[in-house]
This record gives structure tokens, C-alpha cells and sequence, in this order.
């Protein structure tokens, strides 16, 4: 089957810390009617050139939620749609990859195909910082996720096994039994290798917080914490709570749940001890729009996702997307709305799905995607306010994509893998026997160089949080001729170099404007 049937390019880039390019392939999307064992799915690759949109071949199903996990380089590793693991080295399933979540409705047997996805947010992977090629997914068993579920189970990836196309050394260790809510969320533990497991009950009441270093839980928390009774229970709440994950913040420090239709809680969460303190709450309306079919669609502010500077916070709604401010007196008051209705389009016809069913993402270039189905939504400028924050509906291009493609293309639900440690925090102290490399020295990296056209960087830093990271080019006159702020845990940037005059030019990496690596480059006529 051919590779790379249509690529796009979409410019702009941003946000990973050394290494760690975990989440630099988005794929999913192909309706599978009669699968065949050499199928191709569509990928979004992060790419210094910015978003790749091709085909890349997958041995498994992967419908919505499904992960792609990279190495700590971001070269495709393995796919896995929660009930099947598959090799992206060899695109083949991985001997021991079929049948996991036995006993599930939403499981396959092992004598299936693997083309069938398991829940969606039931499921996360997580890499072993002590142990580089071995990876672990955590899943809940579902059975109904508008009830409590009974067990967290963890399947370990070994991609050193089978020549290095992988294995699954083992599936469905049980390793929690207490009741919670299905959904998976984990957030990096201070230390920056180990990883929380933050779970909670349906009903919002309590959280459990499992300690996972490499494939053991070595700690569990259980804590109850402030409920509301400002509004009666409904069953969104049930819906809520039991399908949708909550939202962390990008340094993983805050969370924003689901508790109720209407009252969003804002907790500090604290990545040394998995405690959690309420900061505040805020109240989201009921919203209702009628589409061209005379069909109402109601339901409360859906997929909740943080900018990269942790100051706003973005959601979808029958009305459209929504920002809010969580640094303004009143959070509810804050609300501001971008853009009209997040239909979902097929060839300019609004069909009936209800906008906004599935989570925005934050993708690795810093910008916020809703990706679902045949729409693709795009917040440029997550970290502005109001306007400034340059929404681009897809309802609003032809075909209804902000990329500009007709394809149906899911996106998963991620961690950041790239918070890293608390440095100086009681934190370090937990956990010692860290086997990663050290972190390579500030470096620049360009291509193509010559040029003329499109140009892109690639920024080699020991710490990727760092928000005084600045790129600067000059011409031979040391003149500026195009600057660009590093957004936190960024690491790549595009521009065009069209407009400027043929020549050698400097570009450097300055921090705090204290210069730490150069490069020369050279724009063709």
C-alpha cells in the first residue's frame, strides 16, 4: 500500500523538553468495513516542518482515543487502540498484544482480528524513565461507565523484545480493585520519572491517587473532598464523571473535573504527595442550538482543556467554543466565546453528532486541537486572550478542516510527558535509580540549509519549561529580521524565509538575551 498519499503542511511548532517527543504522532480515522491485514490509517505527524498529515500502514483498528506512542526521539514506536497492541516497526500485532480488558462489552477475544477499539479515555501509556523501550498502559475494565468500576489493570510494552519490533511481556495485571470511575488520567510525579494514576469516584466525591514506579504501585491515597448541592444530580453528571477524563493543567499542578453539569471544581494538585486542595469553582450554562435540521442540541461545556500557560482554559458547547479565564476575579464572568457552532461536516452538510462530544487536546506545538471525524478546529494562540487567541472553525473552510483536508481523523487524549522534575523539592528524594542520559547541551539544529522558502528549527535545551527562550535571526548587518518567543516545552519552529534578501544570516537561541547556541544560515535567490 502506498505511504504518503497526501501531506499537508501546517505551519508552526512547539512545546517537549529533551527528549521525551512521545506524542509526536496523532493517528486514527479509517472506518474499517473489511479490513484487510495491510491497512493504512491517517497520521498527524509533529514535524520541525510543522503538521504532517499521511498515511502511515497500522496492523490494528484505531478509532477514537487511539494512541501512537514515539520514543523519547519521536520515532514511531507502536499503536494501541486499548485492546490491541501492534508494532509500528514491523506493522504487525505483537505476539502477545490481543485480548486485553477480558470480560469488558467493549473488549475483543484474542481469536479476533484486533480492529475493534476499546472505550474511549479508558486507556493510557505511559514510558519507564528507568528502564528506556519498556512502556506500560494503564486501563480500567468497563463494563458501564456510568457506575464505578472494580479493577485498574497494566499491561507492559518491552520494544526491546522481537528484534526490537516489541512485545507485550505481559497484559492485565490487576493492580487496583477499590470502586472509581473508568476514565485513565496520569500526571508526571515530582520526581520527573515515576507517574501518578489519578482516578476518582462517578459520583465526584473522592479521588484515588495510585503511585506507579515502573510496574509496581508503591503508594495509594485516598481522599474525599468538598461536594456541592447547588443543583440537583441528573444523569450528565453520571455521563460526566464516568466518560469524560479531567482536565490537567500543563505543568500538572492543577485539575479541572467534572463534578457536575454545571459547577466546574479547580484544584491544586500537589506531584509530590498526590494530594489535592480546592482552589475554586465556577458555574458553566446549559446551552442550546437548533441546526439546519430543526434538531436541538443541549448539553453543558464539553472537553476541557488548559492553555499552555495554564491561564485559560477552553471548551466545546452547542454554541461554539469557549474560553475562560482562571485568573480573573470571577471565572464564570470571564467567559468569552470564539467562534460560532463546532459542527461536525461531511461535504458541507451538518450531520447529527452532537459538537463538542469529544476533548480538546494540546498538541506538542503548543496550539489546541478539536479533531473530530471530518472537522478540525485549531486555537493558534491558546496562551492570548478573547480574540487574540485566533480560533479557527472548521466550519468556517471548505472542506471543513483547518488543515484543509477532507479526511476523518480522531485525535487522543495525552499526558505531558514533558513536565520533568521539581528541582530542589522533597520530591527527589523518592526516587533515585533514574538510568536516563544526561540532558544534551543548548544546540540548534536547521533544515534545509541553504534555503529559500520555508525554514525549520529544531531547539536542543536541558530544560524545557524554561519561558525566556528566544530565537533570533539577523541579516549581515546585524539587523532582526524575524523573532519568535519559545513557548514553554517547545523545542521546534517553522517560518518563512521568502521575503528576505539572499545572504548569510545568524540565528541564535538567546536565554534571558544571554546568547547559547548559533547557527549560520544562508537564504538562496
Amino acid at each position: 500500500m502506498r505511504q504518503n498519499l497526501w501531506t499537508v503542511i501546517f505551519c508552526g511548532f512547539s512545546c517537549l523538553t529533551w527528549g521525551q517527543k512521545y506524542d509526536a504522532h496523532w493517528v486514527g480515522g479509517l472506518l474499517f468495513s473489511n479490513p484487510s491485514d495491510d491497512v493504512a490509517i491517517r497520521a498527524m505527524e509533529f514535524l520541525q516542518t510543522g503538521v504532517e498529515i499521511k498515511n502511515v500502514q497500522c496492523p490494528i483498528g484505531m478509532e477514537k482515543g487511539a494512541i501512537a506512542m514515539s520514543d523519547a526521539s519521536g520515532n514511531l514506536q507502536f499503536f494501541t487502540n486499548g485492546n490491541t497492541i501492534g508494532s509500528a516497526i514491523n506493522n504487525k500485532i505483537m505476539p502477545n498484544g490481543k485480548g486485553l480488558n477480558p470480560g469488558s462489552p467493549f473488549s475483543h477475544p484474542e481469536n479476533t482480528n484486533g480492529y475493534y477499539s476499546y472505550n474511549y479515555y479508558k486507556y493510557a501509556v505511559v514510558p519507564d524513565k528507568r528502564e528506556p523501550g519498556v512502556y506500560y498502559q494503564i486501563h480500567s475494565l468497563v463494563a458501564d461507565w456510568t457506575e464505578n468500576i472494580g479493577q485498574i489493570l497494566l499491561t507492559k510494552i518491552d520494544m526491546n523484545l522481537q528484534n526490537g519490533a516489541g512485545d507485550v511481556v505481559y497484559k492485565n495485571k490487576v493492580i487496583y480493585t477499590d470502586s472509581v470511575a473508568s476514565p485513565i488520567d496520569v500526571i508526571q510525579h515530582g520526581n520527573g520519572v515515576d507517574w501518578w494514576i489519578v482516578l476518582h469516584t462517578i459520583d465526584g466525591s473522592a479521588y484515588h491517587t495510585l503511585l506507579l514506579e515502573q510496574d509496581s504501585i508503591v503508594y495509594t491515597g485516598v481522599q474525599e473532598v468538598p461536594a456541592f448541592d447547588t443543583y440537583p444530580k441528573v444523569f450528565w453528571d453520571s455521563l460526566l464523571n464516568g466518560f469524560y477524563p479531567i482536565s490537567i493543567s500543563t505543568l500538572g499542578d492543577r485539575i479541572i473535573d467534572n463534578y457536575s453539569h454545571r459547577i466546574k471544581r479547580v484544584f491544586h494538585f500537589d506531584r509530590c504527595s498526590g494530594w489535592l486542595i480546592l482552589q475554586d469553582t465556577f458555574e458553566i450554562d446549559i446551552l442550546t442550538y437548533t441546526d439546519i435540521n430543526g434538531k436541538n442540541w443541549t448539553s453543558p461545556s464539553l472537553g476541557f482543556c488548559f492553555s499552555p500557560n495554564d491561564q485559560f482554559i477552553y471548551a466545546s458547547t452547542p454554541l461554539g467554543y469557549i474560553q475562560w479565564d482562571l485568573e480573573a476575579p470571577s471565572i464564570s464572568a470571564s467567559r468569552y466565546l470564539l467562534s460560532g457552532p463546532a459542527f461536525n461536516v461531511i461535504d458541507d452538510y451538518m450531520v447529527g453528532t452532537s459538537p463538542g462530544l469529544f476533548i480538546l487536546q494540546q498538541g506538542p506545538d503548543g496550539k489546541i486541537y478539536s479533531i473530530f471525524e471530518y472537522t478540525h478546529h485549531i486555537i493558534h494562540q491558546p496562551d492570548e486572550k478573547g480574540a487574540a487567541a485566533d480560533m479557527c472553525l472548521a466550519s468556517d473552510q471548505n472542506p471543513p478542516s483547518c488543515f484543509g483536508v477532507p479526511y476523518y481523523m480522531p485525535h487522543p487524549h495525552l499526558p505531558n510527558y514533558r513536565i520533568g522534575a521539581l528541582l530542589g523539592s522533597i520530591c527527589d528524594s523518592l526516587s533515585t535509580a533514574v538510568t536516563d542520559p544526561e540532558p544534551s547541551a543548548w544546540s540548534l539544529s536547521v533544515r534545509p540549509n541553504p534555503v529559500r522558502g520555508p525554514l525549520e528549527v529544531e531547539v536542543t535545551m536541558p530544560d524545557y519549561h524554561n519561558e525566556s527562550i528566544t530565537l533570533v535571526l539577523y541579516d549581515a548587518m546585524g539587523r532582526p529580521v524575524h523573532q519568535h518567543q519559545m513557548p514553554a516545552y517547545s523545542y521546534l519552529h517553522y517560518f518563512d524565509t521568502s521575503h528576505l534578501i539572499p545572504g548569510v544570516y545568524i540565528l541564535q537561541l538567546q536565554d534571558h538575551q544571554r546568547v547559547v547556541a548559533t547557527e549560520r544560515v544562508v537564504v538562496m535567490e
